[in-house]
């Protein structure tokens, strides 16, 4: 375990360098502040994993962030995606964006909802396109199984 802030290098480095891979779970607090100690903290682990060169980078983002607000049919994705989560999402966007521009082997992971549920395995993933419908609920438990395994994979 490593103890430091989100802005210092050297404590980034010091938990980053030698791993395999790093996951971050990191979101803000806020729907109506933008969370920049987070994003640029996320764009501080990327400059150290280029540099120390552990190329693994498991994201967990939203979904609603980036081209994925058009997997929601139109009113939801209105009310989710312009009105009640604009800032997070917003951030989770720039996020995105920096990861995907970086040179590191990364995986974006997008769940809709997260509930304190039990790890059930059932749970839909994939790179393609498709409509959203109904709840967008998942456990977190679900989640965390699912970035862990991303570990190893490199889709």
């Amino acid at each position: 375990m490593v103890i430091g802030e989100l802005s210092d290098s050297l404590k980034i480095g010091e938990a980053i360098t030698g791993s395999d891979a790093c996951i971050s779970a990191l979101g803000g607090g806020s729907l109506t502040k933008h969370a920049t100690e987070i994003m640029a903290g996320v764009e501080l682990i990327i400059k150290v994993m280029e540099h120390s060169g552990v190329r693994r980078f498991i994201y967990l983002s939203s979904i609603g962030a980036g081209e994925s607000r058009y997997f929601m049919g139109a009113v939801m994705r209105f009310f989710l995606t312009d009105v009640i989560l604009r800032v997070p999402l917003a951030d989770h966007t720039t996020n995105e964006k920096r990861i995907a521009a970086s040179k590191l082997q990364w995986t974006i992971v997008r769940p809709g909802g997260l509930i304190d549920e039990p790890k059930t395995g059932n749970l839909k993933h994939g790179s393609e396109k498709i409509i959203l419908e109904g709840s967008l609920k998942i456990s977190r438990a679900n989640v965390a199984a699912f970035m862990l395994e991303q570990i190893s994979g490199n889709t």
